[in-house]
């Protein structure tokens, strides 16, 4: 966090944080804070993604249910979700007296969101890029044809 004042405006994020699984010191053992524990990062990467900013989010899926909305809320939009199959490999080199009682984790997802980019008129109407770009071109058909 304290070196996002020094990044330049990227056009790729990659998210690979907290997943509120408890496997790893000082992480959470639930995913149910995760989207309150995302809310800063997420307003940060918002005020320097530029428009063509893509976010690669990786998460388990239930870390992503509870993050989904925090993205939304600050510009985020989703396109896809892409499932990382880990194989059997995984398994057995994360495997424990404990986790060998369940069933064992072996995928994870990275969830793609782009900026919901906003351009405002003249007038400080807030539009998409396909509406404002179809907005300034009736404004120029409008001038020409008037002349």
């Amino acid at each position: 966090m304290t070196c996002y004042a020094k990044w330049p405006h990227e056009t790729v994020i990659v998210a690979d944080g907290l997943y509120g699984l408890g496997k790893f010191p000082d992480e959470p053992n639930t995913a149910d804070n995760l989207g309150e524990w995302y809310t800063s990062p997420v307003v940060k990467w918002a005020r320097l993604a530029l428009p063509e900013t893509i976010l690669w989010f990786w998460c388990p899926e239930v870390g992503w249910a509870e993050v989904h909305s925090v993205l939304k809320m600050h510009g985020w939009r989703y396109n896809a979700t892409h499932v990382w199959d880990k194989g059997v490999g995984h398994v057995a080199g994360n495997c424990n007296g404990d986790t060998i009682r369940g069933f064992p984790d072996v995928t994870e997802i990275c969830v793609q969101y782009a900026r919901d980019t906003q351009l405002a008129t003249e007038d400080g109407e807030a539009l998409s890029m396909k509406q404002w770009l179809r907005h300034e071109r009736q404004e120029i058909c409008a001038t020409v044809c008037d002349a």
